[in-house]
Parts: C-alpha cells; sequence; structure tokens
C-alpha cells in the first residue's frame, strides 16, 4: 500500500522462492504428477487437495497458470478443462429474486456480467441503472476485462454478496491483484464502499433483504438447507456477524460445487464412456472448485467436448429458479495452452 520499491522486491523475492520450492517437488517414478484429495474435509463439500500418500506431488488446487504448461497430456491425447461460469453469481442472484428483485438475475440471463455494469455506473453515473438491458448489454462491450476498475469492481460484488467489510475488500483486491497478475492494485476502503453502496446495492437493493433473510434463518431455526437437500447447522452465536458471513457464503459454494460434482458423477456413470475392458474414455484428473480437468485420445476430441457439455449441462432449483449454470472449457496438449478447441 505504500508502493515502496522495498516492500515490492520482498514481495517478488517470496513468490520466486514458493515457485522454486514448488518446482522442486517430483513426480513419483512412472512420471505421474499425484495429489490426494479429501471428501469430507469442508462444509459444504468441496474437495480439498494434498499431497499423495505416495509422497509425491501437492495441493494441486493451488497450481498458478504459469507452470500448468508442466502438466502434459499422454502421447496421443488431450487435456481439457471446463469451468462453471459465475456460479456463485447466479445463486446470489437466485436467492436475490425470491426477495422481489431479479434484476440481477435478469442481467445474468442477458448475458451482461454485474461487475461490467457497476464499471458503468461508476465511470458514467446513476442514470445507466435506467438504460434498457439491450443498451447496457452494447456499453458493457466496451469495459475492458482487463482494466482495474473491472478487476475491483468484481471482488466488490462478491465481497458486498458476503457482507465483507470495506477494509477487508481492499486488502483483498491488493492480495488478489499481486496473487494473480503480479501487479498491485490499490483501492482504498472508501472508494470500495462507494462502489458498493451507489453501485452495487443501488442496482441490486435485493442483495441486502436477501442478508435480511438468512440472519432471521439462522436466528430462528440455526440451519440453513439447499434445494438438493444439503443442511448445515451453524454453532456459532446466531447474531454473530461472523456466524452471519459465514451463512452466506454457504448456499453459493455449496451449490458451485454440487454442480461441478454432478458433472464429475455423470462422467464416471455414463455407460458409453466406457471401453470395452471398463476403463474410461474420457478420464477425470483433477478438479479445482468449480472446474474438472479431463484427458482423453485424440481421435476423441469432438465426440469427448460434447460428452463434456452434456455431463455439465445439469439443471438445479436455486431458491425458487430453476436454471443452468454457464460453463466453458478448452482443450489442448498440456494443461497451460488449451488452444486447439472449445467445448
Amino acid at each position: 500500500k505504500s508502493r515502496g520499491r522495498i516492500a515490492l522486491a520482498f514481495l517478488k523475492l517470496r513468490r520466486l522462492i514458493t515457485q522454486t520450492k514448488t518446482l522442486r517437488i517430483a513426480p513419483d517414478s512412472d512420471g505421474r504428477m499425484r495429489c490426494a484429495y479429501n471428501v469430507v474435509g469442508t462444509e459444504t463439500a468441496r474437495l480439498t487437495c494434498y499431497e499423495s500418500p505416495t509422497g509425491s506431488g501437492y495441493n494441486l488446487q493451488t497450481t498458478t497458470k504459469p507452470h500448468r504448461d508442466l502438466f502434459l497430456a499422454d502421447d496421443g491425447c488431450l487435456l481439457a478443462q471446463c469451468d462453471l461460469s459465475g456460479a456463485d453469481g447466479w445463486t446470489v442472484a437466485s436467492y436475490a429474486a425470491a426477495q422481489g428483485d431479479r434484476t440481477m438475475l435478469d442481467d445474468y440471463k442477458a448475458g451482461i456480467k454485474p461487475a461490467k455494469i457497476g464499471v458503468l455506473m461508476w465511470k458514467q453515473g446513476a442514470e445507466i441503472n435506467k438504460l434498457p438491458r439491450e443498451q447496457l448489454k452494447a456499453l458493457c462491450k466496451q469495459v475492458d476485462g482487463d482494466s482495474w476498475e473491472y478487476f475491483g469492481f468484481k471482488r466488490v460484488q462478491h465481497g458486498s454478496s458476503y457482507l465483507m467489510g470495506k477494509i477487508t475488500m481492499s486488502d483483498q483486491i491488493l492480495t488478489d491483484s499481486w496473487k494473480l497478475t503480479g501487479k498491485p492494485v490499490v483501492l482504498p476502503p472508501a472508494t470500495c464502499e462507494q462502489m458498493q453502496k451507489t453501485c452495487f446495492f443501488a442496482r441490486y437493493w435485493g442483495i441486502p433483504r436477501w442478508h435480511a433473510w438468512t440472519e432471521r434463518e439462522l436466528k430462528g431455526n440455526g440451519y440453513l438447507i439447499a434445494s438438493n437437500g444439503f443442511k448445515r447447522l451453524f454453532f456459532g452465536r446466531k447474531d454473530d456477524h461472523d456466524t452471519l458471513k459465514q451463512a452466506l457464503a454457504h448456499l453459493p459454494q455449496v451449490y458451485t460445487t454440487y454442480a461441478t460434482m454432478m458433472a464429475l458423477a455423470r462422467c464416471w456413470s455414463d455407460p458409453d464412456n466406457r471401453n470395452k475392458d471398463g476403463s474410461l474414455k474420457v478420464e477425470a484428473n483433477h478438479t479445482v472448485h468449480d472446474s474438472i480437468l479431463f484427458s482423453f485420445s485424440r481421435p476423441l476430441k469432438d465426440w469427448a467436448c460434447a460428452k463434456i457439455r452434456g455431463w455439465f449441462n445439469n439443471e438445479l432449483q436455486i431458491a425458487q429458479e430453476k436454471l443452468v449454470i454457464p460453463f466453458e472449457g478448452a482443450v489442448g496438449r498440456d494443461w497451460k495452452h488449451l488452444d486447439e478447441g472449445v467445448i
């Protein structure tokens, strides 16, 4: 935050030390880099990852994009990664719609990202909020996806949804920008608060109503139940701010994980995905929160991509809405260069 050259130099040194430690990790004797998963390690059923029982590997969910080109498909094979798009946002939008505000849900359905509308409101004023969606969609194309405003507002959107304070929000933007881009983005807490109140909550007034609904559920029942039957009891004080923050983050993570695990289960159970010897034609190699990494023989590329699209195409009920969370993916020779086709 001080923009001191010494502090930045230490951060760069620390990053390089971490990278050298990762790059010294050796695979097993067969060249495979393995890991292990804990299937009951989180409150939302999200898988956690750690070193393989064989002693090789590490938490592969933390593999950074610059190192992903080290993970290659087998000879004659391809890798494909498919990710959910905005899964947390769709859940928040569905619960806001249950409180009478369909604005965010209708924005998503129209193909408009709330963070881009937020940037437009921030730069051009509240009048943007009165424009029809067709005009908004055209204006959103002018928002630079690599700009600091868009980067910051994406964090403001999610932070505001989960009752993150302005100081924590500012710190999160700084941390994420450094971790993901190597260029620190300093957004003062006052700016984060202004973006939240004059832009995000001004358009999506149902979000605070969802916060109040969740608080009533906590105080009245002490638990939340997702539409897939997942029930979580909250053991902290029901009137505690931290307990409420945990509750708000819970359902979006549950639905994101559920949608990902449904795709994974369909990959495993699809009878068309089995060879005569019982092996899988398309293998699921790894999962990172809302994405799955697959591998398959190169001649199966078109068939495999169609199958993956089908496995991810699952209608969920979130609050009172039935929807398919959008997804996207790509195919390539290694985990980083997915440039040989799209899913």
